[in-house]
């Protein structure tokens, strides 16, 4: 399950690159927080289920797992879960990071929640089988 947590996450930024739809939107969840989503791409796994990868940037630090954690549950619920499904897809990465720095130097913090949809139909994200 790691092995596929870690491919699809690597595989999402890569392929992002070539085949990402660029949004660079904002989105304002129901909290009131905002994010900024820059693409939304599928993605297939040959051994695996395809997933969709949402790859978008927050203020929060890669730090607080926790605050990091209740966003990306709220990014799910609100719109994107309804975007897996509407692909056909029975696996969604949300690829949340925290840029830093302004100007020309910037680094960013990231961190990759895979969904996997089972097969009583109920959604599960998969991170919270590491614990």
């Amino acid at each position: 399950m790691r092995t596929l947590v870690s491919v699809l996450i690597i595989l999402g930024s890569c392929c992002g690159v070539c085949y990402g739809q660029a949004d660079n939107s904002i989105k304002t969840l129901p909290s009131g927080k905002q994010i900024k989503i820059t693409s939304i791409i599928p993605m297939h796994v040959p051994k695996g289920p395809d997933a969709l990868i949402l790859n978008c940037e927050t203020d929060i630090p890669m730090s607080d797992m926790a605050a990091l954690r209740k966003e990306v549950d709220e990014i799910w619920a609100t719109f994107f879960q309804k975007e897996v499904e509407r692909a056909n897809m029975t696996g969604g990465v949300i690829r949340i990071s925290h840029p830093e720095g302004t100007g020309l130097i910037t680094r960013a913090d990231g961190y990759g929640f895979l969904f996997e949809k089972r097969a009583d139909g109920q959604w599960h994200c998969a991170n919270d089988d590491k614990k």
